[in-house]
Order: structure tokens, then sequence, then C-alpha cells
């Protein structure tokens, strides 16, 4: 019975990291290159005044957040906005510490709106370490309408400051609505996931055969 419940445990720990669902993570700052106005400035784009409903970072399920909350097409002090002749722009986010970050949610502003965002991430403010995650196509959204994110997804990185090179559907602007991080360890900085070892699930097989043997010799 001890060998069951020592299989059991292991299968359950298993199955617990394999399902772990991550948090959604806010960033603490962001900088732009250019900017339409003071109304449209990028902290709209991290303070959730778009948004139908508000997130607690670090505490609330990223997921089931990201998929049923939506953005108001209300441009005033609600969404970014590029300087007028800008069709393409940077902005800099950064997370406050490191995270590990696998997805990321981009509420992509629906009259105008980002095209492709190329995205980097690093360790430090001087993006020493840049890594690149790739070049994304974001959704257009139907004009005068509230609009979901969309979601990107990754292999979790170690990072506190990410960079997004963002070109508008426009020729003369780029915008973009609200966004957010997805964090692996529960809001809880500066750890990486730690991965259960391999070997921990071999000795299932050990276990069963052992106890196999050990019910045998009673019977014989």
């Amino acid at each position: 019975m001890k060998a069951k419940h020592l299989l059991s445990g292991l299968l359950a720990l298993g199955l617990s990291h394999a399902v772990s669902a991550g948090t959604i993570i806010g960033a603490k700052s962001v900088t732009s290159k250019t900017q339409s106005s003071v109304n449209n400035n990028p902290y709209t784009t991290i303070n959730q005044s778009g948004l139908h409903a508000t997130y607690t970072s670090g505490t609330t399920d990223f997921d089931s957040f990201t998929a049923t909350t939506k953005h108001s097409y209300l441009a005033h002090q609600k969404e970014w906005f590029s300087k007028s002749g800008n069709k393409t722009d940077t902005l800099i986010y950064d997370l406050g510490a490191l995270y590990s970050v696998d997805k990321i949610a981009i509420w992509n502003e629906e009259s105008i709106g980002t095209k492709t965002v190329s995205i980097s991430y690093a360790t430090d403010s001087l993006f020493s370490d840049e890594v690149s995650l790739g070049t994304f196509s974001l959704t257009k959204n139907l004009l005068n309408q509230d609009y979901l994110a969309d979601v990107l997804s990754f292999n979790f990185v170690t990072a506190q400051f990410f960079k997004f090179d963002v070109t508008g559907n426009s020729v003369f602007m780029t915008s973009l609505g609200e966004v957010a991080f997805s964090n692996l360890e529960s809001g809880a900085p500066g750890v990486s996931e730690v991965p259960i070892p391999a070997a921990a699930f071999l000795f299932g097989p050990a276990i069963l055969g052992m106890v196999g043997l050990r019910r045998k010799s009673k019977q014989a």
C-alpha cells in the first residue's frame, strides 16, 4: 500500500506541474519613441483604463482573463497612438523584476492598430543580453467595436524588459490598446520554474513491479 501511495503522489505531482497556470502581470512602466498626445501616451497600454474588467497583477489567472475581457474602442485616455507620420515605433515595457514569461496579451486598437510587432526581451534596461522572440501579426479588429486580446505564446523566458517594434496598419500612424504578460510563478519574481526530475517518474514502474513480486511471494 505504501508503494501505491508513493506512486500516486509522484503522478499527482507531475500532473499538477504540467497544468500549472500563469497569473497576469502588468508592466510597471512603458516608454515609446513617439506619442500623438498626452491623452494617448503609452501608459494607457498598462493602466487598464480601457478594459471592461480589471485584474490584480500577480493574482488574476491570465488565460481566463484574456479570453473574456474586451477593451473599449473609445480612444480618449484609453489607447496609445504614435505621433502622426510615424507608421513604426518602439515601446519598451519594464516588468519591475525578473519573471518567467510564456505569453503576452495585446489588445490591438481597432481604428488604426498595429499590423506586426517584433518582440525581444532582456534582463537589463540596456538590452545587453537582448534575445528576439520573433515577429507576430496582430488581428485587425472591427472599427468602432470593442475588442478581445491577441495572445502570443512561446517557451517561457526569464526577463524584466520587453521591446516592441510595432508597424501600423495605417501609412501615417500605429496604435495599441493594452498589453499584459503571463507569469508562470504565480506572482513571485526572480524564480525560474524548477522541473520535476524525469528520474522520479522512472521509479513508478519499478515500484509497481516490487508490489507485484511481494504479492506473489505471499501467495506462494
